[in-house]
């Protein structure tokens, strides 16, 4: 096996964005003939699996992020040596799947124990100085996340660098290690098309928050009567279409489907990630 152009792609499972914004760089990996390896866990795997099931998709341990209170920053707090033990089994399994496909490099969307001595590591994150609610907390919050980043050799940043930028101080500044910004990432392309709904919901993120905020759209738009599509982003289900009043909810959709449908919408909503 050919193993010179192999990189193993492992996108974090804290809702969908890691997994999606990783689906143009696979593409241009797989266009430049490198082999492509997978490996997330949750949802997450679940998207890439249904987006590329001609590639190996491998399962890693999960972080089981939850968000049961709306303080961030205690969210984070309490679950923080669940997450160091999380990043550990994350690392050895890491380890076993660079023995098992020798790939040469590996880019990592924000998790962090994906990382080897044998490879070239590449930290994909905008959030390289984090904002708390807590500015005097800053520090103590990036003294972690600069620990771990510090284990890769590159940082890619998917904004600009100059401005205007899309993620101000989260990744502009001094970086830890070598950093790179690639440009904003999306797997959408624009064309004119009619609309058929008044807005399309795009749900993803921990739970019970995901559910939380369906809830609620759910009741604005009984109240308001605005046609709306609810993409629930429940890729773990057998893919649902239910229509329900002015409502048509469906569990998820693949790349162009969704692209499709928030041209066909005229409001876009959706958590900012």
């Amino acid at each position: 096996m050919n193993t010179s152009k192999t990189i193993l792609i492992t996108p974090l499972n804290w809702g969908l964005g890691h997994a999606t914004r990783c689906i143009p760089l696979i593409r241009a990996f797989i266009r430049k003939n490198w082999r492509v390896v997978l490996a997330s866990d949750g949802r997450a795997l679940d998207l890439l699996k249904a987006e590329f099931p001609q590639l190996p998709c491998l399962e890693l341990p999960p972080y089981n992020i939850t968000y049961p209170s709306e303080n961030m920053l205690w969210n984070m707090a309490w679950q923080a040596p669940k997450m160091m033990r999380a990043i550990r089994r994350e690392h050895a399994a890491i380890e076993d799947i660079v023995r098992k496909y020798a790939p040469k490099v590996i880019l990592s969307d924000n998790r962090f124990g994906c990382f080897s001595n044998a490879t070239l590591n590449i930290f994909l994150t905008h959030q390289i100085h984090l904002q708390t609610p807590l500015p005097f907390f800053n520090p103590v919050a990036n003294l972690f996340n600069h620990h771990f980043i510090k284990n890769f050799n590159q940082c890619w940043v998917p904004d600009f660098e100059g401005i205007p930028n899309l993620s101000g101080r989260l990744s502009h500044g001094k970086p830890p290690i070598p950093t790179r910004y690639i440009g904003p990432l999306s797997r959408m392309k624009f064309e004119k098309r009619l609309q058929k709904f008044e807005a399309i919901a795009v749900l993803s993120g921990p739970e019970p928050q995901r559910t939380f905020l369906e809830e609620q759209l759910i009741r604005q738009s009984e109240k308001t009567g605005m046609t709306m599509l609810l993409v629930q982003g429940k890729t773990e289900q057998r893919q649902t279409d239910i229509p329900y009043k002015n409502i048509r909810r469906v569990s998820f959709m693949t790349s162009e489907k969704l692209n499709e449908a928030i041209l066909e919408s005229g409001i876009v909503i959706c958590r900012s990630g």
